[in-house]
């Protein structure tokens, strides 16, 4: 079981959208990289990376200086939407996710990040929080 937010939970995502024809159809001819920053109740940070480009999804742990969109939320608002508690658009208009950047690349992105977003059930259902 993996750490929420911890590298090997990172690799787990990655493998769940690895091999995903759907994602890989819907990521064909986008190009995306987004930066969550998730900031812990010490005020330490923890960083990763979605790249989408042109038909791959890539996630890496750590910052990304080419982003075109970062999402910064606490750490339980990115946990409860890890599990599924709640929907981004719901952390947005709550005032607990905010998001700078291009946000016409992360609308244009939009089917390809639900896609990946619900292949993760499987990784929610084995990590630890």
């Amino acid at each position: 079981m993996a750490r929420f937010l911890s590298d090997e939970w990172v690799a787990e995502l990655n493998g769940a959208v690895a091999s995903d024809e759907q994602i890989l159809l819907a990521a064909s001819g986008v190009r995306l990289t987004i930066q969550q920053v998730v900031v812990g109740p010490n005020g330490d940070e923890r960083c990763y990376t979605t790249r989408v480009e042109d038909g791959r999804v890539e996630l890496t742990p750590g910052r990304a200086d080419d982003a075109d969109t970062t999402i910064t939320e606490d750490y339980t608002t990115a946990a409860a939407l890890a599990r599924g508690e709640t929907t981004p658009q719901d952390a947005i208009l709550a005032g607990r996710v905010r998001v700078s950047g291009d946000l016409g690349a992360l609308l244009r992105g939009q089917e390809v990040l639900e896609r990946v977003r619900a292949r993760f059930d499987e990784v929610r259902a084995r990590t630890e929080y």
